[in-house]
């Protein structure tokens, strides 16, 4: 009995390692989302980190996080933490 369980682990974790040999080395995904709104008013809740802020699920995960918020709003530099 044990020797036929060896025989199937062994078997198993071989046909694994001869699929992952065959398998993509790589992989893609991508999720698109209509959002039906004009394009101004989607940037403004993109384009900054306290337009980010409105929308971000972290804020239901924490609702009493402390946040702080530096730089040019909407430029390089622009940081929250």
């Amino acid at each position: 009995m044990l020797k036929k369980i060896g025989i199937a682990l062994v078997a198993t974790v071989a046909l694994l390692l001869i699929v992952a040999a065959f398998a993509p080395k790589e992989m893609n995904s991508e999720k698109t989302v209509k959002i039906d709104a004009p394009q101004e008013i989607v940037w403004r809740h993109v384009s900054s980190m306290k337009g980010m802020d409105s929308w971000s699920p972290w804020n239901d995960y924490e609702p009493d996080m402390n946040k702080e918020w530096s730089g040019t709003s909407g430029s390089v530099g622009d940081k929250m933490t």
